[in-house]
Order: C-alpha cells, then structure tokens, then sequence
C-alpha cells in the first residue's frame, strides 16, 4: 500500500462548556486554521569546554494554540464552545480562563488537554467577508497528554442541557432547539415519551425539533441515540400550557 499524507484537518478542537467536575466536552464547530505550539524558555550555559559553540538548557516551557473560526450559527445559536471562549476574552481571574482538548478525529494518540485564556479578534472584516474570528489560547499551566476520547470514549451517551423555548401550548407544533452533547446519529426525541412531530440533527450538539401534543404540565425531552437515551434532568424540561 503506498503512503499517504496526513490531512492538516485532523484536529478536533473542544471546549469544556460544563464544569470541572462535571465536564461537557463541546466541539468547535467552523474550524478553518488550528495551530498548537510549545515556547521553550532557554538560558545559555554555554562555557569553555564547548570551544565556542552555544549551548542552552530549557528551564521553563509554555504553550499556546491560535485558531480561526467561522461564526456559524446553529438553528439561530452561536456554537455553544465559541461563545464560551468569546464571552471569557472580556473577564478576568477565573472566568478569563476555558479548558480545552484538541485531538486526531482519527484515533491516532495525539490528544492534549490544558486551561488557557482566551484572546478574541475578528480575523474578516470586509462586506463580503464570512465572519470569522482569530482565537488565540494561551496556557495557564501545564498542557497535559490524554488518551484520545475517540478511543476512550467511544460509546458516550447523548446528554440535553438546554431546551429553547422551554414553554409551548398543549397542541404542540413549536418549534423549539435542544442543545447538549453526542447527538450524532439520534434515532429519536421524546417529549414526555411521545415523539416529536419531526427532528432534525444540525450537529453533534444542536437538534431543532417540532413539539407533539401533550397534556399540560413538565415533561422530559430526551434524546435517543444508538449508544443509548439521555437521563432525566431539570435541563431537559418543557412545560406545555
């Protein structure tokens, strides 16, 4: 078999957009340029033994990823991941910061995870320009090896977070987004266990979704995907009147 060469889009950039503790790993959708690098600091230690060649020792390292990213909206919703890193270019102390992980879409074991903060620009800026941005993540401590979550990962249940608009008449017929992770191949969506009128997948975090009928009161949205349906939680509530 003859070699081949390796796709420069094999990255796959995410943003922590849950807690520490309870991670929700959203990917950055729009992806167009993505360059992860380390800054060695260096000190020279050159001396008389190496005839005048320089010699240096690393005593301290940095790192830092700059990527440019399309502003693609998702039934009307900014990605989830690049507002989170939008919004934290304006803070400071710990709401400046994101966690990050970058990995090989692949599976191949290249796959980072560290906490940075967040630089913003816009990277278009003519009338016929599509909007993008520049976003540059500086480290904040170390950039750490991970497994790859492709490899890790591979069976990971769906998960809602949001449902917008969370409130609807007992008719149904609105048409409301749900938000959350792992939407990828979604067989179903549930309001209250009745299906939803029709749905359809924007992305792995973004299915829009028209409600079925239903009796007034709370019902749960869930999400059915092949690796299993999404647990019941506060998040994935609607309420028809």
């Amino acid at each position: 078999m003859a070699d081949s060469t390796a796709l420069a889009r094999r990255f796959r950039l995410q943003v922590n957009t849950g807690t520490t503790g309870s991670p929700i790993w959203t990917t950055v959708t729009g992806l167009t340029d993505f360059k992860p690098t380390i800054n060695p600091t260096l000190q020279d230690d050159s001396d008389y033994e190496t005839d005048g060649w320089n010699s240096s020792e690393k005593t301290a390292q940095g790192w830092q990823v700059e990527a440019t990213i399309l502003l693609k909206e998702e039934a009307g919703l900014f990605n989830a991941a690049v507002e989170k890193m939008r919004l934290a270019s304006d803070k400071f102390g710990d709401s400046s910061r994101v966690e990050v992980r970058w990995y090989d879409k692949q599976g191949k074991p290249e796959a980072y995870q560290g906490t940075a903060i967040v630089t913003w620009e816009r990277a278009n800026s003519g009338n016929t320009d599509l909007d993008a941005a520049k976003v540059t993540l500086t480290g904040r401590g170390a950039r750490v090896e991970i497994a790859n979550p492709l490899i890790s990962d591979p069976l990971a249940d769906p998960a809602v977070t949001a449902v917008a608009p969370n409130t609807g008449p007992a008719a149904g017929g609105t048409l409301v987004t749900i938000t959350g992770i792992n939407f990828t191949g979604a067989t179903a969506v549930t309001f209250g266990g009745t299906a939803a009128t029709s749905f359809r997948v924007i992305s792995p975090s973004v299915i829009s979704a028209v409600t079925p009928a239903k009796t007034a009161g709370v019902h749960d949205v869930l999400v059915t995907t092949p690796n299993g349906t999404s647990a019941n939680t506060t998040a994935d509530n609607y309420t028809y009147v």
